[in-house]
């Protein structure tokens, strides 16, 4: 069950198909599931998801079988009512932060193996309770943290885990998207929400993921000017500084994150991460990759190939998608599957996947960056 049908299930709004529908698609193909139901709020997402699914059908020679519910007018529980009619493999919740906790709670109680897209919930409080629920079913949950799966991310793992970059001494973070996201795409949920809580959180995941770092404290400064005269009370960008510990050795990241980038820019994200080390750098543009496309109907494109993308396939009709997007979709219905055989058990996944419980790291991160914003910009303790 996928509950949520906005642009990152099937490209709600875009000329894409999203993420989540696509690496399903791929699994599909494979034989690995069967069907799928998809939960909105309003049957018009429904008819949107319709239209989607049958261009991708088409582009990728595939009959998944697809129902989503509600059937007619608009119904917040239809999610429920569809968990009381049939039964489920695991679920995949893609809706806004702040219903993270209270729908995660009820598919997790219910027993699915749950995978949450970042970040897990605004609060501690909110992601302990719901790793205590995950406990006490015995099944796996994750976030799905993709930038994980990401060959760049892996080898700036690498070679700090094998001593190439020495001691870390500082890590700076650029992260910005256009300014159709605030202003139009999560316009009806945007105060539940900000920047660094919606994209910088990726950021966060990826340092510890990399170093295996702990965050000891956070002092976050933001700007309101260019939302504001939208009649949006959010912050246009957030500026964090985190203090993090690694052994005896202690090193701070910097981000600065904006989502008012023209929508005119050759990509939805620019993203830039630098980590500087007493034996050495490593600097990755994940925006820019290499690949650029001009068109007369799109313009400028700079296309990063490795995230979500179609191909022609090189076996079969049709097109296939692959990236690591999709990849870490796929992983996770995968150990899904493995465990239902038995070939691992949930507990032989901690440490190896972003769990509920490793992702506490960059929960606690979040919630001490919002508190530091709404007193002015003080340090904050991060507490887990």
């Amino acid at each position: 069950m996928i509950v949520g049908a906005g642009a990152y299930v099937a490209g709600r709004g875009t000329s894409s198909y999203g993420t989540i529908l696509p690496a399903l698609n791929e699994l599909y193909k494979k034989g690995l599931i069967h069907s799928i139901t998809i939960a909105a709020t309003h049957s018009k997402s429904i008819i949107d998801l319709k239209k989607k699914v049958a261009q991708l059908r088409s582009l990728t020679n595939s009959n998944i079988p697809i129902e989503g519910v509600p059937k007619q007018g608009q119904d917040s529980s239809s999610y429920k009512k569809a968990l009381k009619a049939s039964t489920y493999d695991c679920a995949i919740l893609v809706v806004p932060d702040h219903l993270h906790y209270s729908i995660g709670a009820d598919l997790i109680q219910s027993g699915l193996p749950t995978l949450i897209v970042k970040p897990l919930t605004p609060t501690v409080q909110e992601a302990r309770k719901l790793i205590q629920y995950a406990k006490s079913q015995n099944i796996y949950t994750a976030v799905e943290f993709h930038k994980r799966y990401d060959s760049a991310n892996l080898k700036l793992k690498e070679v700090i885990s094998d001593g190439r970059l020495g001691d870390i001494l500082y890590i700076n973070v650029e992260y910005s998207q256009r300014r159709i996201n605030p202003l139009k795409t999560f316009k009806n949920w945007i105060a539940h929400t900000n920047i660094f809580q919606y994209l910088g959180v990726h950021y966060v995941d990826i340092i510890y993921f990399v170093t295996g770092a702990k965050p000891l404290r956070v002092l976050a400064m933001g700007q309101k000017n260019l939302l504001k005269q939208h009649g949006i009370d959010n912050y246009d960008s957030i500026e964090v500084l985190i203090e993090w510990q690694h052994g005896k050795n202690k090193f701070v990241s910097t981000f600065l994150t904006n989502w008012i980038d023209p929508n005119t820019t050759s990509a939805m994200s620019d993203q830039k991460i630098k980590v500087i080390g007493t034996m050495g750098r490593y600097e990755s543009d994940q925006k820019n990759r290499g690949v650029q496309l001009v068109t007369e109907q799109d313009g400028i494109e700079d296309i990063n190939p490795y995230f979500t993308q179609s191909y022609p396939s090189m076996n079969e009709a049709g097109k296939t998608f692959k990236g690591y997007g999709i990849e870490s979709v796929m992983q996770f219905c995968r150990d899904v599957a493995d465990i239902q055989s038995g070939q691992v058990k949930v507990r032989d996944l901690e440490n190896k996947r972003p769990t509920f419980k490793d992702a506490l790291v960059s929960t606690a991160v979040v919630e001490a960056v919002n508190k530091s914003l709404k007193e002015k910009s003080v340090w904050v303790d991060v507490t887990m």
